[in-house]
């Protein structure tokens, strides 16, 4: 059976995923013109904070679908990968 709950969870989803898609058509564009991109995922307070490692992507590894960050790592996305 399908519920409004249902409706929800894929409106959110949907929504999420639109998020992600439109964040890695920016990192995308700008890895084209630069050559790479460094993102840092932290709470609002801790940008001081050094980051816990870092990891490096390829841009074409970037997938909708499977991209999530782990919070305090930099992440350095380049046009080819590493």
């Amino acid at each position: 059976m399908f519920s409004h709950e249902d409706e929800r969870d894929d409106a959110t989803r949907a929504r999420a995923r639109a998020s992600i898609s439109a964040l890695l058509a920016l990192v995308r564009e700008h890895v084209t013109c630069d050559g790479a991109v460094e993102l840092l995922a932290v709470w609002q307070g801790d940008e001081s904070q050094p980051p816990l490692g870092t990891i490096e992507k390829g841009v074409d590894a970037l997938q909708p679908e499977t991209w999530f960050f782990i919070e305090g790592f930099l992440y350095r996305i380049t046009a080819v990968p590493r």
